[in-house]
């Protein structure tokens, strides 16, 4: 986080161990080998790459058409360019001079970022997060009256977490969730009863729920054992006004 005062970026003071913390938690570049969860081969740094690049026509799309920008069309053009090139360079190692160390998804979207802004580009999903915004908002109480209706504690805990991958599938910076916006298959109930049902492929909810509640049992409310919380989340849309506030709201009773 940055301070107050200066705009020097300090670790986080609730991380209990911060030398040992980690923003990304699984290898982007796996040795020959490796498995994942399930015993399946896990995406290396090639399929990364590989999602990043297909990424790069939203993004052109979107900076395109921002009104903010002079000559918007032609820098997008740029952008997608020099993105492109960026790629390349991390596939084949030589991103020293790009960012520290190995490549990851944060560093990715962080260059990503960079490029964008070094061309004028602040935020091309200003407008369109503005839209998105209007719609889940619309949806919010009915997705609150669902969950409110649940009253099995675990099963609405579920239904929460399930909200919160739902939304967070509404990624128009992603191709494939830009494409499902595109051909109107991506409101929130569908693509969340489109979610593939436990076991996940990393799945943890169980001891979530256990650390939730005081006693872990089924039934009744949940009792959240925590008086404070902080939560990270994304800036608009669906992700988090269907996904993140129905759990702060959870959290809050």
């Amino acid at each position: 986080r940055r301070t107050m005062a200066t705009d020097e970026f300090v670790p986080l003071p609730q991380l209990a161990d911060v030398d040992g913390y980690r923003p990304t938690t699984f290898d982007y570049d796996p040795p020959a080998g490796s498995k994942d969860p399930k015993g399946g081969i896990p995406p290396g740094k090639s399929e990364w790459v590989d999602v990043f690049r297909k990424s790069i026509p939203e993004f052109r799309k979107r900076a395109a058409a921002d009104p903010r920008v002079p000559e918007a069309a032609s820098l997008a053009d740029r952008f997608a360019d020099d993105f492109s090139s960026a790629l390349d360079r991390i596939h084949a190692g030589d991103h020293a001079d790009l960012f520290e160390g190995q490549p990851t998804v944060l560093k990715m979207c962080r260059l990503r970022d960079e490029t964008l802004r070094s061309l004028g580009f602040t935020d091309c999903f200003k407008d369109v997060k503005a839209t998105e915004n209007e719609r889940a908002l619309t949806v919010l109480p009915a997705v609150l009256a669902e969950i409110d209706a649940i009253a099995d504690a675990k099963d609405r805990l579920l239904a929460l977490i399930q909200g919160a991958f739902a939304g967070n599938i509404f990624d128009l910076g992603a191709a494939a969730s830009a494409k499902l916006h595109e051909d109107g298959g991506g409101d929130f109930r569908s693509t969340r009863a489109r979610l593939r049902s436990r076991p996940w492929l990393v799945d943890d909810f169980d001891s979530l729920h256990q650390a939730w509640t005081a006693d872990g049992a089924t039934g009744g409310e949940l009792a959240s054992t925590w008086r404070k919380c902080v939560m990270f989340v994304d800036n608009s849309g669906a992700d988090i006004v269907l996904g993140m506030l129905p759990i702060a709201r959870e959290l809050a009773r």
